[in-house]
């Protein structure tokens, strides 16, 4: 019999192979609080684990936290009990029907082509400026992920129009394709701008060092408030470049491949349209608009 304690610590050790330092993090914090509350009510192992059980755990989580946090709990637990029964710690699964709350759907926040260009205008104002167009056109035209586009080295800007994206979220390698307006962009930065060092981060801080995500979320903010628009993270420019994407005739495995996901499931949570981005296709796609065009051009 495996305590739930050494068990977690198993799974989250197997994990470190599989997944990134984030999800780790995150599947850590979600269990420590599982283990706790096992420990107050008397279940030490993980064969104790019953749908009941677990089922008192979900409700406990009620009024505690948002359906939003009760339901990111709940996914690392059922993560780490499939594991659990592939790992035969479990004979049976302890989890019950109906255990995720139900989450509102917010539209996802987004950059827009418009937004886009007035952080470009504003980005002529600060220190670097063609360093922080370089990165604007980056996330807008790719839809990498902030650690992705901090890891980028110089030599990832490969001749043939692509970036080279080492070792993504699962530790996945991809090529990026990047337009002739972003490549030059990069290369004007590298060329005029690009302190002479012999880092070879291609993104760099004011001081010098590498751009840390942290660093990159502080200057899309200070960009933002320039711009005199609402604060965007570096996942709100993969939203918009997956809006864009799809908006603009890509399927939704070309999106995941760009995205670097493993999944098309994943990637049409990205491509979720605003109600304006709806109407604006509607007005070009309906079917009411187009009757009687081909009749009129015959």
């Amino acid at each position: 019999m495996e305590s739930i304690h050494l068990a977690v610590k198993d799974f989250l050790h197997d994990c470190r192979r599989r997944v990134s330092p984030n999800t780790l993090s995150y599947y850590d914090s979600a269990l420590r609080a599982f283990t706790e509350h096992c420990q107050t009510h008397g279940i030490e192992h993980v064969e104790d684990l019953t749908r009941r059980s677990v089922r008192q755990y979900a409700e406990s989580l009620d009024g505690i936290l948002s359906p939003g946090g009760a339901h990111a709990r709940l996914r690392a637990l059922r993560v780490f009990i499939k594991w659990a029964m592939r790992e035969e710690l479990l004979a049976t699964s302890p989890l019950p029907h109906a255990l995720m709350p139900k989450v509102p759907q917010p539209e996802l926040e987004v950059v827009t082509p418009t937004e886009m260009q007035a952080l470009l205008t504003a980005s002529k104002g600060r220190r670097m400026p063609l360093r922080n167009k370089a990165i604007l056109l980056t996330l807008f035209d790719t839809g990498l992920r902030a650690s992705e586009l901090c890891g980028l080295q110089i030599k990832d800007l490969l001749p043939d129009s692509t970036l080279y994206v080492r070792l993504g979220k699962g530790a996945k390698d991809r090529r990026v394709p990047v337009s002739k307006p972003t490549r030059r962009a990069i290369q004007a930065y590298v060329d005029k701008e690009r302190p002479r060092t012999d880092r070879t981060t291609l993104f760099l801080s004011q001081t010098g060092g590498p751009l840390t995500t942290s660093g990159l979320r502080q200057l899309l903010e200070h960009l933002c408030e320039d711009a005199g628009i609402p604060i965007k993270t570096p996942h709100a420019f993969r939203r918009g470049f997956a809006v864009s994407f799809v908006k603009h005739g890509a399927d939704l495995v070309r999106l995941r491949d760009a995205l670097g996901h493993t999944t098309v499931t994943m990637s049409t949570r990205y491509a979720v349209m605003s109600t304006e981005d709806l109407k604006e296709l509607h007005r070009e796609a309906s079917p009411v608009m187009h009757l009687g065009r081909k009749g009129r051009e015959d």
